[in-house]
């Protein structure tokens, strides 16, 4: 979606990979520096909260360290959310995992709620592994399919992180 003479507004945007969590081969993600440190739902999507992922853990908490000062040291993904969403693209159920958090990310108050545009999801941290400084990990799940590099740029665009 990126149109020519366009060039990525976040400081950086990171080379797409599967993670090595991802057992059921469905998610894609890329670490990206956004310009704007707080992750707001972006207009036009329906985002959901469930008290659990598509892997069973719960949808928001701790994976490994929260001491943003280990740096390479640290272990996993720090403070993380995780929320459901339809893409305005395609019509598909994504799951969005945001990890790297600074403070922790938004929990909702009941299964299935509706989180409305605007809501903070989570600031940009540096906790769990982190070699980059602040950043965030963003991962896409899809919900009993693949999903699609484009997709997840897509949804890094539409979060402010790519003009």
């Amino acid at each position: 979606r990126m149109g020519k003479g366009h060039t990525p507004t976040a400081a950086a945007v990171g080379t797409s990979y599967i993670s090595g969590i991802d057992r059921d081969r469905q998610d894609t993600g890329r670490d990206v520096v956004f310009n704007n440190p707080e992750i707001r739902v972006p207009k036009n999507y329906k985002f959901t909260w469930k008290s659990k992922g598509t892997d069973g853990r719960p949808s928001v908490g701790i994976d490994g360290t929260v001491d943003p000062g280990l740096g390479p040291n640290g272990r996993g993904f720090g403070q993380y959310g995780a929320y459901f969403y339809i893409s305005p693209r395609d019509g598909k159920e994504y799951e969005v995992l945001l990890g790297h958090g600074k403070g922790t990310s938004y929990r909702g108050r009941g299964e299935g709620e509706h989180i409305p545009t605007g809501t903070l999801l989570q600031t940009m941290g540096n906790t769990g592994r982190s070699v980059s400084g602040d950043h965030t990990s963003i991962h896409i799940n899809g919900v009993g399919f693949t999903a699609s590099d484009a997709e997840l740029m897509s949804l890094i665009e539409d979060l402010g992180g790519i003009n």
